[in-house]
């Protein structure tokens, strides 16, 4: 190959020698030796002659040396350009969802994770309520999501699987009566008012819970509903009230000590995070 020959010819030309050439190309000297003559025979042109130590280039190899190099340079130009369009190309994406919950602890270590496994892959997280969040699957938006579902996603195009239970998590600032209580009865919670999500589109796992203990004659008071989990922890955090949430929203806050979780009395109650998929 004719780019070969320029490659060897520059080469010899640097050093001065076979020898040298051949150990940088990782080639043999006769090799080199071949090619150089080859590259003479081509353009009909005596390049070098030798000397006691090597080689040096004729008046004519000198000017050829020049164009030669100019080649070189401009196809390592165009190999590094091209090298550098495939890498980009090869540069994928994953762009996962996530309810709130899931989105504010659990998605970004597994992210972390994959990140460690997949380096080259660009990673975004997108988080908003369910009904946005499987609108962005469908669309193609969003590859794959986790969101926490109390129900099956009314679309036959969505497949879902479960992945795992996440715990209904009461919390209260470190200052409110019931924050040093080892136990708690359902007369104690009823004498103070909860702070809660609201669902979009249906009654969420945390109302439906509400309205379970209400059957059994425990009136909890509700004196807010947000759309959002940072909605529930503010309120907490200027005395509203008790929050209610699932412990992937509220975990960090509760390690930090802004918040002191309480034990409700009864069965624990949770929900089950499900991966969600076109």
């Amino acid at each position: 190959m004719t780019m070969d020959r320029f490659k060897v010819f520059a080469a010899a030309a640097r050093y001065g020698r076979v020898t040298r050439a051949s150990e940088e190309l990782c080639i043999t000297q006769p090799a080199v030796t071949k090619q150089l003559k080859a590259l003479e025979r081509d353009y009909s042109t005596n390049l070098y002659r030798r000397n006691g130590r090597g080689i040096e280039l004729t008046e004519a190899g000198q000017v050829f040396l020049g164009k030669v190099k100019t080649i070189l340079r401009n196809y390592d130009s165009l190999t590094h350009t091209s090298r550098a369009k495939r890498s980009v190309a090869k540069v994928e994406t994953l762009t996962i969802g996530g309810t709130y919950s899931p989105s504010a602890s659990l998605l970004p270590s597994l992210l972390a994770r994959f990140k460690e496994s997949h380096p080259a892959a660009a990673l975004c997280l997108r988080t908003d309520n369910k009904v946005v969040i499987e609108g962005l699957v469908l669309n193609g938006n969003v590859d794959m999501a986790i969101l926490l579902l109390t129900d099956v996603p009314p679309n036959s195009r969505l497949a879902i699987e479960p992945f795992c239970i996440e715990p209904l998590v009461a919390f209260v600032h470190p200052q409110h009566p019931l924050a040093k209580k080892l136990r708690i009865t359902w007369e104690e919670l009823g004498r103070f008012g909860f702070a809660i999500r609201k669902r979009v589109g249906g009654i969420g796992a945390t109302s439906r819970y509400v309205q379970d203990i209400r059957k059994q004659g425990v009136d909890l008071k509700v004196v807010m509903r947000c759309d959002t989990p940072d909605g529930v922890i503010e309120a907490v955090r200027n005395k509203l009230g008790v929050g209610l949430l699932f412990r992937g929203s509220v975990e960090d806050n509760i390690k930090r000590g802004e918040f002191k979780a309480i034990k409700l009395p009864g069965d624990g109650v949770g929900c089950t995070y499900y991966i969600v998929y076109h």
